[in-house]
């Protein structure tokens, strides 16, 4: 009972914006004391709390050696699948994640058919972010064990709901990708009773991102949309940021990602001009964020988003530097859809003597007004395969990855005057 009150006290004290420090210390009595009774869910409670006050603070590397402490002792005592016994590895794991350690995230998911169905369930939600990153859409298939958890498990329905959000992305079902949002939200709203709850930040910038990377491929109707849906996304995640205290690195890194994905989203969709140096800032930021955080893979996929933006504006050589540095993330965790997503953003010569015939200038006029290769085809009053074609022609010779970097190139050397 005395472990009990002194781990509440202290959870009371970092609440009221104690110094960390002192809370720390204070979660090591708590965890000493509990051991030297003999109290093994005081002394459980106490590590997890002390992991998370690393957490919080973005000290991953001590959060992800405390709860490993946790795990040991659970295991030590027979608490491997009890209350704060399991939480060492379910967040051991997901530590490993976020430091791009996924070979030691599959190990710490790997349990015995003999463990309880809830924890293999829940193990196999913290596993599922590896495999969306690794492109596994097969695994959509799979996650229903995991999805009858989330209405009592507010963890795993986060981060395998953020998951879910990106293999439908991947797999072009942005319909699906939207639900899994609404469905997680609808269950903080019915089920906890908090709309703001922080993972909405993560989870509306995995969607809109999704979102960004595919409005390449739709028709002007479809990029309507999702623009249309982008308003009130921002009005919430920007709730959920005021509503957030205390709003630690990990926090403001996802914000960041947030506006960033928003601002590529506009910058790929709006017909006018959007200023690109502008959305650079953000990925810059955004990039830095996560690479303070120690978060290898979001740092890599930021690093070839805002490489995208500055191949678009000319800035080949700094481009060229990020997509190596996400190479070589990408080949180390095989995170194939990002390796995948690279040779769009990669470095291309643009010929200084650009001779565009008057079609593929009409149509790169076209192209830069954001209309689909249909929609060209009826303005101009030929086939959408003939237009295909120039497109690709038109690619080629600007040495452009994107249509949209095609129109940036464009209008930087003035063939759309």
């Amino acid at each position: 009972m005395i472990a009990d009150a002194k781990a509440t006290l202290t959870r009371l004290m970092l609440r009221s914006g104690a110094d960390p420090e002192k809370t720390k210390i204070a979660f090591r009595e708590v965890v000493a004391d509990s051991r030297a009774s003999g109290h093994v869910l005081g002394e459980l409670r106490g590590l997890r709390q002390l992991a998370f006050v690393h957490y919080n603070a973005g000290e991953l590397d001590e959060a992800e050696a405390v709860f490993a402490e946790g795990m040991r002792r659970a295991d030590e005592t027979g608490w491997s699948w009890g209350p704060y016994g399991f939480d060492g590895r379910f967040f051991g794991a997901l530590v490993a994640y976020i430091r791009g350690r996924w070979d030691r995230v599959l190990e710490l998911c790997a349990v015995s058919p003999m463990a309880p169905a809830d924890a293999r369930a829940g193990l196999a939600a913290v596993a599922l972010p590896v495999a969306a990153a690794r492109g596994e859409v097969g695994q959509i298939e799979q996650t229903l064990p995991m999805r009858s958890l989330w209405q009592h498990d507010e963890a795993s329905a986060i981060h395998s709901g953020a998951a879910l959000i990106e293999l439908y992305g991947l797999r072009g079902d942005l319909g699906d990708a939207r639900r899994v949002y609404d469905d997680v939200v609808g269950l903080h709203v019915s089920v906890w009773d908090d709309p703001d709850f922080p993972g909405r930040i993560r989870l509306a910038s995995m969607l809109v991102g999704q979102y960004a990377s595919a409005v390449g491929r739709l028709d002007r109707a479809h990029r309507d949309d999702l623009l249309a849906q982008l308003p009130e996304l921002t009005i919430e995640v920007e709730r959920a940021v005021t509503a957030t205290t205390p709003f630690g690195p990990e926090g403001a890194a996802w914000w960041l990602r947030f506006q960033a994905e928003a601002a590529r989203l506009t910058w790929l969709s709006v017909d006018a001009p959007t200023d690109a140096d502008e959305v650079a800032s953000l990925w810059q930021s955004t990039y830095d964020a996560f690479t303070a955080l120690g978060e290898p893979y979001e740092a890599a996929r930021s690093a070839a988003r805002w490489a995208q933006v500055l191949l678009a504006s000319g800035h080949d050589a700094q481009a060229a530097d990020l997509v190596a540095l996400a190479r070589e993330t990408a080949v180390r965790l095989g995170a194939e859809p990002l390796l995948a997503s690279l040779p769009r953003v990669a470095t291309r010569a643009v010929r200084p003597d650009v001779d565009l015939t008057p079609r593929e200038r009409e149509v790169l006029l076209q192209v830069a007004a954001g209309h689909s290769n249909g929609e060209i085809g009826s303005l101009l009053f030929i086939s959408t395969k003939t237009v295909s074609v120039h497109v690709s022609n038109i690619l080629a010779k600007l040495g452009a990855a994107s249509r949209t970097e095609a129109a940036a190139i464009g209008r930087r050397k003035g063939l759309l005057d």
